[in-house]
């Protein structure tokens, strides 16, 4: 658990090192921007979760529980019953599902079909009923740094385990100020290690599992919970790495850093080693202080 939580702590603090800052984010995300979680019926962690951003219940319950042992990177806090912010949230919600409409030009249907596999370029992306995203799914900003995704989901969005959110493409080097939405009708749930990317605003109960990480974005509830367990998330307010540059896929989301290693055998040897030898030393200096 230690070592998680190191992991963890490691990835929020080494991250923007790690690219080109850049920002995206949804339209008419207003005061509920601040937010990395938002929970209408409270927000529920379990582990050394870390979140670049405000963490907030709402009416429905205020409870904000698990930190420690998660972590809210300063200056995000901890705040509760922000009414502004479901108001706004719920805004976001209603102007992304109402782009177009069923079928109208300019979006595309996708229903029945699953994320996984496909490459999508800037756009309007329709699920009637539930959406499923198994394995990678490239959004291609074709060379814009300010390219924006919706997705409107009927129902529930899921993912399976280590399933993956890129960008690619995302244009001359600079900031990136596009958006990647998702406006869920029901609730979400995102599989263990799934690294994803843009704001998720549902109307159910959203489930962030083991090890998943939200990049450029939030996990926002309208009426329910959202539960919390070892993940890292981070709005495009404080820290967005998707990298700005021509070809290849250069947006990858969030890359947790490898595993802290143990330490060799070898090396415990020399620390103990070591360790003694002051240990001796100290005991010799204390013995001839009482002689003296």
């Amino acid at each position: 658990m230690k070592s998680r939580g190191f992991t963890m702590l490691f990835l929020a603090l080494s991250l923007p090192l790690l690219a080109p800052s850049a920002y995206a984010d949804t339209t008419g995300i207003g005061t509920a921007a601040a937010y990395g979680v938002l929970g209408f019926a409270g927000v529920t962690n379990t582990g050394p979760s870390v979140i670049r951003g405000d963490v907030g219940g709402g009416a429905g319950s205020t409870a904000v529980t698990g930190f420690p042992p998660g972590i809210v990177i300063p200056p995000s806090v901890i705040l509760t019953g922000s009414v502004t912010a479901f108001t706004n949230a719920t805004t976001a919600y209603n102007t992304a599902q109402g782009l177009g409409g069923s079928g109208d030009v300019g979006v595309t249907v996708l229903t029945g079909k699953d994320l996984g596999g496909l490459t999508l370029g800037p756009g309007v992306y329709e699920f009637d009923s539930s959406a499923q995203l198994t394995g990678t799914l490239l959004l291609d900003a074709k060379g814009s740094d300010t390219a924006q995704w919706t997705f409107q989901i009927g129902s529930t969005l899921t993912t399976a385990s280590a399933s993956t959110v890129k960008v690619i493409d995302a244009g001359a080097p600079g900031a990136f100020t596009g958006g990647i939405t998702w406006a869920v009708g029901s609730g979400a749930t995102l599989g263990t290690t799934t690294t994803f990317l843009g704001t998720i605003i549902s109307n159910s109960k959203d489930a962030i599992q083991t090890g998943a990480t939200i990049g450029c974005g939030r996990v926002i509830s309208l009426n329910a919970s959202v539960t919390l367990d070892t993940n890292f998330i981070s709005t495009p307010l404080s820290n967005c790495n998707v990298t700005a540059g021509v070809g290849g896929e250069t947006g990858t989301g969030i890359t947790p850093p490898p595993p802290v290693p143990s330490p060799e055998p070898a090396t415990l040897l020399l620390l103990g080693t070591g360790i003694a030898g002051l240990l001796g030393k100290a005991r010799m200096r204390l013995a001839r202080a009482h002689r003296a």
